[in-house]
């Protein structure tokens, strides 16, 4: 249940400038444990010093108490302006719309680089946040027995969260990022790269579990859980001629640890009907204190190790012609789980009866893509092939390890940039097949079962386009046909719960007037759309999450030392649910001024 946990850790979005999809063989130098995966992942790219003073603060108010405040502050250390320095902050707090329920929090990000001469460079980043709330509702129906039902049908309370604000926990976290760059000549580069993750959270982390049609209970983790992550990468970067034939070349070696601690108790809160919940029903932090000595214990630590060497190059075999090609090793040690009540080291025996206790694997990546360009810089075809391996150093409910999942990915596309930047879009189709998948296990929601083999298929498809000077338009539409193959028999041929709906669609207009006595004046009108999901489905039991449609817009007026916005989110308060059956906030109005300098 690692996973649920990682969802509590705090992280603002105050200094992210944007967020980039990387998919395909340009994952080769990720890896599996720190951020990838079979179809990819997204990488977060934050704010950087430039070199000028400059900065920008911000004031944002709204429904539910809803106050933050950004700065953003820019500045050079030195007068030939080759160390420079940037600090972006927010401090939020906001209350749920439901009856209970609060997050108060604080982000620094630090940001400094500095070019020590021609060929040396260094960027260092940190982003630290602290958060103080109360859980959202994480809601687990009862499924026992053959039935179908929705969770708009269950007459859960939309508006309820059954815990008082004095059940809360604190969160901490910090990122610690740096990079150095040396030029070796005019064609290799070395690139040295650390970085460090820890999170902490600290206090009352809440889940409604359903026992039966009508009736709840909540099962609360009270306690310390932290995680640490620290990777080590080396890369080579060369640029460089063999005959006629242009290569771009990566070489580099990886090492990554992760480092896990367990500090807390579960406890059982009163049984309550969910429908008629009697007025005098009331959970306090002291009736939850007095459960710990019945509570189920878990004071452990565990960690792994991950080794790495990889090569990736980019062959142009004539002008449009390019192909890619990769390979990575990665060496995995899984140290085992440290029980700290008993001084034993174990990890129990894996769900494949193969591996017990603290166990390492050697396993070899291979990505391969090919790149045609049908018109020069303005339309081109791709497909890219990989396979790969995820280890999962976690444990289902009865302390089995899990097993690394092995998977296989086909992609094929096209990318379009026409009309002078004027329309740019991507279209493609994947086709995924994983080994060893976890599933939720029905009998204990909190835990996983991983004895799984999935496909994914499915077509993408994300278009920008500007027609007119100050028009924007931007549309996304998402197809996954995903299903168990090779399972247990309660889902063999059915779409995993946690694959969400299996059309999606997503749009932004935007309009900003760009000259005259209303330059800078605009607004914006978009929408994001799902066909119904699961959060449980099996032979004898589906739990259907509706389809949603959430619509937002906005107005605004832009101008070179200010900024004012006005913003509605789900303007016709529609009624959804996360895979998690976290209800949704209905409309949300926000207001907000911005100031530059």
């Amino acid at each position: 249940m690692e996973w649920l946990e990682r969802l509590f850790s705090f992280l603002d979005n105050t200094n992210l400038e944007r967020i980039e999809a990387i998919k395909g063989p340009s994952t080769t130098l990720f890896g599996t444990q720190v951020a990838s995966s079979y179809g990819g992942f997204y990488n977060r790219v934050t704010k950087k010093p430039y070199n000028s003073v400059g900065g920008e603060v911000s004031y944002t108010g709204g429904s539910w108490d809803f106050n933050r405040v950004t700065f953003d502050a820019n500045t050079p250390i030195n007068s030939d302006k080759t160390a420079l320095f940037r600090l972006n902050g927010a401090t939020t707090f906001e209350k749920s719309f439901q009856d209970n329920g609060f997050t108060n929090s604080l982000a620094l990000a630090p940001s400094f680089s500095y070019q020590i001469n021609d060929k040396l460079s260094l960027l260092m980043d940190i982003e630290f946040g602290t958060a103080k709330g109360t859980s959202v509702v994480r809601f687990n129906p009862y499924t026992k027995g053959k039935k179908i039902q929705s969770i708009a049908d269950m007459n859960f309370p939309y508006k309820k969260t059954f815990l008082g604000d004095d059940i809360t926990y604190t969160t901490q976290m910090m990122n610690i990022f740096g990079q150095l760059n040396y030029k070796i000549s005019s064609k290799w580069t070395s690139q040295t790269i650390f970085s460090r993750a820890r999170s902490t959270i600290n206090g009352y982390i809440t889940a409604l579990n359903g026992k039966s049609d009508s009736t709840l209970q909540a099962s609360v983790i009270i306690g310390n859980t932290n995680f640490i992550a620290t990777n080590l990468q080396q890369n080579f970067i060369g640029d460089f001629y063999i005959g006629k034939f242009r290569n771009r070349m990566v070489v580099g070696l990886d090492y990554y640890n992760n480092f896990n601690s367990f500090d807390r108790v579960t406890v059982a809160a009163p049984l309550v009907n969910f429908i008629h919940t009697p007025s005098s029903y009331r959970v306090t932090r002291e009736s939850l204190d007095a459960l710990t000595t019945t509570g189920t214990p878990r004071k452990e630590k565990s960690s792994d190790n991950t080794y790495s060497a990889y090569i990736s190059d980019v062959f142009d075999i004539i002008d449009r012609l390019k192909v890619m090609g990769s390979l990575r090793v990665d060496n995995f040690h899984y140290n085992g789980v440290y029980n700290i009540l008993t001084g034993e080291t174990s990890g129990g025996l894996s769900v494949s009866g193969l591996q017990a206790g603290p166990y390492s694997q050697t396993a070899l990546s291979h990505k391969s893509g090919l790149i045609y360009e049908v018109l020069k810089d303005k339309l081109t075809v791709f497909g890219n092939y990989l396979n790969g391996f995820f280890n999962i150093s976690g444990v289902d409910k009865d302390g089995n390890n899990f097993v690394p999942q092995k998977g296989n990915q086909l992609e094929f596309g096209t990318k379009a940039d026409l009309f002078n930047h004027k329309l740019v879009g991507t279209i493609s189709y994947y086709d995924i097949n994983v080994d060893h998948v976890l599933r939720t296990d029905p009998d204990d929601a909190n835990y996983s079962i991983q004895d799984g083999t999935q496909y994914s298929r499915g077509v993408e498809v994300d278009i920008t386009a500007n027609p007119i000077a100050g028009l924007n338009i931007v549309f996304g539409y998402a197809y996954n046909d995903s299903k168990f193959t090779k399972s247990d028999a309660s889902v063999l041929n059915l779409r995993p719960a946690s694959s969400g709906p299996q059309n999606m669609y997503n749009f932004w207009v935007s309009y900003t007037f760009t000259e005259g006595k209303f330059s800078g004046l605009g607004a914006g009108f978009g929408g994001n759309m799902g066909s119904s999901s699961y959060q449980t489905n099996t032979q004898t039991s589906k739990v259907i999450i509706p389809s949603y449609q959430m619509f937002d817009a906005s107005i605004f007026y832009d101008r070179p030392k200010y900024r004012l916005g006005l913003k509605v989110d789900n303007i016709t308060s529609e009624k959804a649910w996360s895979v998690r059956l976290t209800p949704q906030a209905p409309a949300r109005f926000l207001a907000s001024l911005s100031l530059k300098f």
